[in-house]
């Protein structure tokens, strides 16, 4: 007969992390949190290059290497900018600590959304 073991909340809290603790793992700052800052600049700091640019690579499917170098510039420098933003930074890392304490509380993942 198998053995029931019970959980208690000290141990489940052991097994997912404490949902208060603020605390960051190195992969955590350099891929988590790095991935948020990347996606959440271009989808909402710098929409406005990423349209020119993929409207240009439209007008020039072909020759959008030759064609595109204006606006393909634009959207590196716009993302570059804000990547190295701290405050930025800071805002990315507050949504990711509340994502993960979530997470930590409910055991349920939730995606983040890039767009807000």
């Amino acid at each position: 007969m198998p053995e029931v073991i019970n959980h208690s909340d000290d141990d489940l809290l052991h097994r997912k992390g404490d949902p208060n603790d603020r605390s960051l793992r190195r992969i955590e700052v350099n891929v988590s949190i790095a991935k948020i800052v990347r996606e959440r600049s271009k989808n909402v700091k710098c929409a406005e290059y990423k349209k020119a640019f993929h409207q240009c690579y439209l007008d020039h499917p072909l020759q959008m290497f030759f064609m595109c170098q204006k606006e393909s510039r634009a959207f590196r420098d716009c993302v570059e900018k804000w990547f190295f933003d701290k405050n930025f930074n800071e805002e990315c890392k507050e949504i990711y600590l509340k994502h993960r304490s979530e997470f930590r509380k409910t055991g349920i993942p939730q995606p983040i959304d890039f767009n807000t």
